[in-house]
């Protein structure tokens, strides 16, 4: 269902949210809805993986200890493959920065400019959908 699929949980939740007249039990009913819809989506998408490639994983080690020595050696490779590591570094600082903005601007959009949540929605997919006109011209 992807992103469609979380839209119409958004809507489901919504709804409840406004039919049990916003209370606490309606966000509690909510979250518990958010998590089974997660959860049974995720089994869907775990149940159709393909086995692991390569060869079996050897006698006594864990999922975690591998994972922590390939990270390891990627560590100390990390001068080997200098652009790669400045890339992951910048990206991490910018994605970061990204997430802060987006929440600092909601919370000032409420407590300085006096904004309702349906007010930040519209501006939201508003510098959304130009954002992504200048980004994804039609052609």
């Amino acid at each position: 269902m992807g992103y469609l699929g979380g839209v119409i949980l958004i809507f489901v939740a919504l709804g409840i949210t406004v039919g049990m007249g916003g209370s606490l039990a309606s966000v509690r009913v909510s979250l518990v809805l958010t998590g089974i819809w997660w959860l049974g989506l995720g089994g869907l998408a775990i149940s159709g993986l393909k086995a692991r490639p390569g060869p079996p994983r050897p006698e006594g080690k864990s999922i975690v200890s591998l994972s922590s020595a390939a990270l390891g050696t990627a560590w100390r490779q990390r001068k080997e493959y200098s652009e790669a590591f400045s890339f992951l570094l910048v990206y991490f600082v910018f994605s970061d920065g990204y997430s802060t903005i987006s929440v600092v601007g909601v919370l000032f959009a409420q407590q300085e400019l006096c904004m309702n949540s349906g007010e930040i929605a519209a501006l939201l997919v508003e510098v959304s959908a130009h954002a992504g006109m200048w980004r994804f011209p039609f052609r």
